[in-house]
């Protein structure tokens, strides 16, 4: 596989091979510089953790005051980021503001509406109210229907993707074929696939998904529940290992566990625990670094812990 930056400001490229499965990016300037990619995820018969490893495009980024709830970032349409009002699939967020430096960053809110002074989001914390120069980027959810859209050789009405949410909550939906239906086979299209997270796939073919987008360069903050959290690192290079995912500090030491998922279709998963500052393994013996397993591009873990908490994904390309 071979990885190319192309630099749009000077005539530079450079070359890098890394072991992981077609995957190449460049920068580019489309609507704001970054690095753009794309990645081709295997998915054997029975299934596998998938996630999306880019981010799509921000339609908007900048510094800009705070104040309530409300970024005050000017110049958008009215009404053009607000969350979708199909009877059918009413107040779904479509659109999210991640703050992207400072103590703040890597926070994800759903925008909850805007007009042409400001972005109002859920859950913005008192803390920010009244400060000013909060670099934000806003940016379109991915969603279940984004996931159906880049998939290949799934069945209709017999492959399914399941989230795990607050509380443990388990859904399930259906490939139909051109989307994702829930269990009254309504429309699933709309829901969301917060970054960091993913989908735990049963296929009964072998499929293949091929995702696009923008490398994320910062890091990301992704909440935990008490209970049991499908999580997965933005990571397209698939190179990170399971001990250099930030992960031991989060888990109640001999209490809760990180569990990776197989990719080869048996949906197996290994455990592992925490001392409070480093990952043991199954024996809970320190995890020896050279025989750490990858988390290969695509793939999570689940977390099962007694509290909620957040987990810091730290960006897999921190510049270029």
């Amino acid at each position: 596989m071979n990885i190319s930056f192309k630099q749009v400001i000077a005539p530079l490229c450079f070359g890098l091979i890394l072991t992981t499965s077609d995957f190449c990016f460049s920068q580019t300037s489309v609507v704001t510089a970054g690095i753009y990619g794309f990645s081709r995820i295997s998915a054997p018969v029975g299934g596998r953790v998938i996630a999306p490893v880019f981010v799509k495009n921000s339609v908007y980024s900048g510094a800009v005051p705070v104040s309530g709830s409300t970024f005050l970032a000017a110049g958008i349409a009215s009404n053009s980021l607000s969350p979708s009002s199909f009877t059918d699939r009413p107040n779904a967020p479509r659109y999210y503001v991640e703050i992207t430096s400072g103590s703040f960053a890597g926070n994800i809110y759903d925008v909850a509406g805007n007009d042409t002074n400001g972005i109002t989001v859920y859950g913005l914390p008192s803390a920010l109210n009244g400060q000013s120069n909060i670099t934000i980027a806003v940016r379109p959810h991915f969603t279940l229907g984004d996931l159906a859209s880049a998939s290949s050789g799934l069945i209709p009405y017999s492959d399914a993707l399941s989230l795990y949410q607050t509380n443990s909550g388990q859904s399930t939906y259906i490939y139909s074929g051109t989307g994702v239906v829930d269990g009254n086979n309504a429309t699933a299209d709309q829901i969301v696939l917060y970054p960091g997270s993913g989908a735990l796939l049963n296929n009964s073919g072998n499929a293949s998904f091929t995702f696009s987008g923008l490398v994320k360069t910062n890091q990301t903050v992704v909440p935990i529940y008490a209970g049991v959290t499908l999580v997965a690192p933005i990571d397209p290079t698939g190179t990170t290992t399971i001990n250099s995912e930030n992960l031991a500090a989060i888990l109640q030491p001999y209490v809760d566990a990180v569990s990776l998922v197989t990719t080869d279709g048996s949906l197996g998963t290994t455990p592992f625990y925490s001392d409070g500052t480093q990952l043991l393994n199954q024996n809970y013996s320190p995890l020896d670094p050279s025989v750490a397993p990858i988390v290969s591009s695509g793939n999570g873990f689940f977390i099962n812990t007694t509290q909620n908490r957040l987990w810091t994904n730290a960006s897999a390309v921190s510049s270029y």
